[in-house]
């Protein structure tokens, strides 16, 4: 036996194919398939048709203007451009590749064939042979060109490694004092600004006819990304000042699970909280919740933040970029942490002003009088007589409090509670809100340019809901059941003596919204709109395509460089829904309509054990008896 016969690294013999390639030991991923020259050509149309390079150009050149002591002499001259770094982004996750620096590196060292590279402008760059000395190489022209691309939207300017109290003061205080000569303002807005057409652009592969029938309608919501290092500020820190932590995110701020915990004390912890950052996102939904959309529902608005920053601003503005686009206005559907929770002027004053209607959710402790002006009273979101009985108005509030004693009680007696337990509380409070909606009053005109609204008495006019000692029936008044007000106040308000009243925007106005809290058309319009946006949240956090719940695929540090990998991964995921859709607008009715399941019982079983046994009788086997229930 000779030496090479002991080498355990020796090769195969020389007339035997090997089985690896060089390209698989330096991609480290196993990732080297080609991308042809179509697939190049089709990412490069869509950058170029999102408008983004225009934009980054323009705002590289402000930043010049506005720092004329930056560096001197010509500007550098680069191998990789805004272009380049655009449309690697764009392919890697087009095929589902963890968009780190090293992935975009060998996609510009291999990854491409020669028409490819000929069509990007890198043919010129040939291969020195050395392959350790091409790895750094094309590595440091991606990291650089990816930054200089970032540096353009990044209000937070940071080091980008682990940083101690007093490195992440003093970069605090860089930010302070350069708050104007870095645009920081204007970084802010502008990496919206990338997010925004980059989503836009995927607009433009739905079929006109579809996009045309979206009627402008949204629902908003927040997701937690975490960021790309899990290690936050210490709990306790703000407390004691001679606790030290390092931190490389010191963007990034703890998300607590528990939304009822949520700034509570001891929440700021890894057992109940996550370190990173909020995705906002606007979602398209369907203008009939009673129908199936006829557009694909896509995220057309999309901003990340810190997590409890500004949630109302956040969402008014990407609401301020689709009406700046031409869009239409429609209904907006929030949560219960929204307009209700939050000062007018910050969120409920400037979606009004943006002509968007509101539907949303309320906390149980802000059920029954709201408030109200004018004589009117606001109950659970709407306007109503100020003479409807009080059971009508609590109906929302008694329900909730009859089923929190129910669950209560079941839980002192160690019981649990069955399906329909509170079959009867629903039923008596569906028939509560059905007579109630007669008390509502009726919205005259439409909002002035200050969110003005003239109303009227549900007993005025012809289209009267009720029947009132104070107002004159309407001969040309309907036939249809009213209300009897039998109390009406005894010193009325302008409510009850004019025949309509103007409801000005006040603090109360942010409890109001379009439809009739947990009546019918509410439930099903925010049950939908809700699981409309939460299972788009679900949609590009699949492990196996986008997996934005992964912080390990975005390998990027700091608020901007976050949300310029999240957008390719938003991006991603309305192709994806883009393409299912263009395959069903292609199939059949018969083939749309899913296949009904089998339906399995208590006697599923007990059939197939006679079936069983039949059969082992006709084939003479010895009958099987049943397990034993114990």
């Amino acid at each position: 036996m000779n030496d090479d016969e002991l080498d355990p690294y020796n090769d195969l013999d020389d007339d035997v194919e090997p089985l690896y390639t060089e390209e698989e030991i330096h991609a480290g991923s196993g990732r080297t398939t080609k991308f042809t020259h179509a697939d190049v050509k089709l990412a490069k149309r869509r950058i170029l048709a999102a408008g983004v390079l225009p934009e980054i150009e323009a705002w590289r050149k402000s930043d010049r203007a506005a720092n004329p002591k930056g560096p001197g002499g010509r500007p550098p001259t680069t191998a990789l451009d805004d272009l380049h770094i655009l449309v690697a982004y764009l392919l890697l996750v087009k095929e589902h590749t963890p968009t780190w620096t090293k992935e975009v590196r060998n996609l510009f060292w291999f990854r491409l064939t020669p028409q490819a590279r000929e069509l990007l402008g890198i043919d010129h760059i040939h291969s020195t042979g050395d392959h350790h000395q091409q790895a750094k190489t094309w590595y440091s022209r991606v990291d650089r060109a990816l930054h200089r691309l970032i540096d353009t939207m990044d209000p937070y300017p940071a080091l980008r490694r682990a940083m101690n109290r007093a490195e992440r003061d003093y970069q605090l205080t860089l930010r302070e004092r350069n708050s104007i000569l870095w645009n920081l303002e204007e970084k802010l807005e502008r990496k919206d600004r990338f997010s925004f057409l980059m989503t836009e652009m995927t607009q433009r592969m739905v079929p006109a006819a579809a996009r045309a029938a979206w009627e402008g309608s949204v629902s908003i919501d927040q997701t937690f990304v975490s960021a790309a290092s899990p290690r936050g500020f210490a709990k306790g820190e703000s407390k004691n000042p001679d606790l030290d932590s390092i931190v490389m995110e010191m963007d990034a701020r703890w998300h607590t699970r528990d939304p009822e915990r949520r700034g509570k004390k001891g929440a700021d912890n890894p057992k109940e909280s996550s370190f990173g950052y909020e995705a906002n996102f606007a979602v398209q939904v369907a203008e009939d919740p009673h129908q199936r959309a006829p557009h694909p529902l896509l995220v057309v608005g999309f901003s990340l933040s810190r997590p409890n920053e500004d949630v109302g601003g956040e969402a008014v503005k990407l609401l301020e970029s689709l009406v700046g686009a031409g869009y239409k206005t429609g209904r907006v559907t929030t949560d219960k942490e929204y307009a209700a929770n939050m000062k007018p002027e910050n969120y409920y004053y400037k979606v009004k002003a943006l002509g968007y209607e509101i539907v949303t959710d309320y906390h149980k402790n802000e059920l029954g009088i709201m408030g109200g002006q004018r004589g009117a009273n606001i109950v659970d979101g709407t306007y109503v007589c100020p003479a409807m009985p009080e059971n009508l108005v609590n109906a929302n509030r008694d329900y909730e409090a009859a089923v929190d004693a129910r669950v209560k009680e079941a839980e002192d007696a160690g019981a649990w509670l069955l399906p329909d337990a509170h079959k009867a509380d629903k039923i008596l409070r569906s028939d509560l809100l059905k007579e109630s909606a007669k008390y509502a009053f009726r919205q005259k005109e439409k909002p002035d340019e200050h969110g003005s609204v003239k109303m009227m008495c549900p007993a005025y006019g012809p289209g009267a809901t009720a029947i009132c000692p104070l107002r004159e029936q309407h001969p040309k008044s309907s036939k249809k059941d009213k209300a009897v007000i039998l109390n009406p106040p005894e010193k009325p308000d302008d409510c009850c003596t004019k025949t309509s009243v103007t409801m000005f925007l006040i603090d109360d106005s942010r409890y109001l919204q379009h439809l009739q809290y947990r009546g019918p058309q509410w439930k099903r319009t925010y049950k939908v709109d809700r699981n409309t946006v939460e299972s788009f949240n679900a949609y590009v956090k699949d492990p196996g395509k986008e997996n934005l719940g992964n912080s390990a695929v975005r390998r990027l540090r700091g608020l901007a460089a976050q949300q310029f990998a999240v957008t390719f991964l938003v991006v991603s995921a309305n192709m994806r829904k883009i393409f299912k859709f263009r395959q069903d607008m292609t199939k059949t009715e018969q083939q749309r309509t899913p296949r009904k399941p089998r339906e399995r019982n208590h006697l599923s079983l007990k059939k197939y054990r006679v079936r069983i046994a039949a059969v082992r009788e006709i084939l003479g086997l010895t009958p099987v008896e049943p397990p034993i229930r114990v």
